[in-house]
């Protein structure tokens, strides 16, 4: 029995599956990245947090600082762990879009106009990025 594509296994708290066309050929989660310049993903579409944080990649975190991993373990505030795409692995997107909403993010988003180093600040997809925000976080 084979393992549907582009589907992440898991085996007990570990990821197991594989980012590849084929499973039994694609790199594992947890393996170290083998490509440059190599679009993971041609649509991402992530969110900000109050505190500028980004696909659970928080402000303080070690996984801010992983570059040879597909994924990093991370806990949120809330206590409980999680699994999240490092930077690697998020900007090898051909386009990546933010959507923000609510006024609880505008101090994040005016933060970020500031050039502040907030984890949402660092993602460089290597193609385009756009932000789209509703009237509440947009305004100033």
């Amino acid at each position: 029995l084979r393992r549907p594509r582009g589907l992440a296994c898991w085996r007990g708290d570990r990821a197991v599956g594989f980012f590849g066309t084929d499973p039994d050929t694609g790199p594992p989660y947890d393996s170290e990245l083998a490509f440059k310049n190599f679009i993971l993903a041609f649509n991402t579409l992530l969110g900000l947090g109050p505190d500028g944080h980004t696909a659970s990649l928080f402000p303080g975190s070690a996984a801010l600082d992983e570059m040879r991993a597909w994924t990093a373990a991370v806990e949120a505030e809330a206590g409980f762990p999680r699994i999240t795409l490092t930077y690697p692995a998020i900007d090898s997107s051909a386009a990546i879009a933010f959507l923000v909403s609510g006024a609880e993010k505008r101090d994040a988003l005016a933060r970020l106009r500031r050039g502040e180093s907030l984890p949402a600040a660092r993602v460089k997809p290597l193609g385009s990025l756009t932000w789209l925000l509703d009237r509440a976080a947009a305004a100033t």
